[in-house]
């Protein structure tokens, strides 16, 4: 019992350490002006009402969160091809654009387009891999799955993110009152 606590304890030593060192070496993502004058994807910007957007087809729907994609929409980001493009509203409005790839040499185009109109971004991942792009109104991430090499890039309007964390907080502690 005591070497399984010892061993427990080295255990959570090496992960808080492993932890603070990654955090040390992820560095602040720069501010990307790019993001901001874009303000969405394509031909949508953020804060873009569902009934403003053509060819919407519901994936998910929660009281809070509608998850919706475009058929018409083109799969190709330079020269990579997208496996899903996910459109995300918050009341309404577009505050989310979640675009998938499927291997690496998909994934790796796709951020090369990224980093081609962003700038290199802030590393956040011991892999090399994952990546943020920071706007004023408007953040980029890259993550892609080390095992797979698929990628998850997410542009997000800061502001309606905001929101619609600030709805789930008062939903959650709601439901904990019940």
């Amino acid at each position: 019992m005591l070497v399984m606590k010892k061993s427990l304890m080295t255990l959570a030593i090496a992960l808080l350490l492993g932890g603070a060192a990654h955090a040390q070496k992820s560095a602040p993502a720069p501010i990307s002006p790019a993001l901001d004058e874009k303000y969405g994807f394509r031909d949508l910007k953020f804060e873009t009402d569902t009934s403003a957007v053509e060819g919407l087809t519901v994936g998910e729907a929660t009281p809070l969160r509608l998850v919706a994609q475009r058929e018409a929409d083109s799969k190709k980001v330079g020269a990579a091809t997208l496996n899903k493009i996910d459109y995300a509203f918050y009341q309404g409005k577009l505050y989310e654009v979640t675009l998938v790839t499927k291997g690496l040499t998909n994934s790796h185009a796709l951020r090369e387009v990224l980093e081609s109109q962003y700038g290199e971004g802030a590393l956040v991942s011991a892999a090399g891999q994952d990546r943020n792009w920071d706007g004023k109104l408007v953040r980029l991430t890259y993550r892609e799955d080390p095992a797979f090499h698929n990628a998850t890039v997410r542009f997000t309007c800061k502001k309606l993110e905001e929101q619609l964390k600030a709805a789930q907080k008062t939903v959650k502690k709601a439901s904990s009152d019940l």
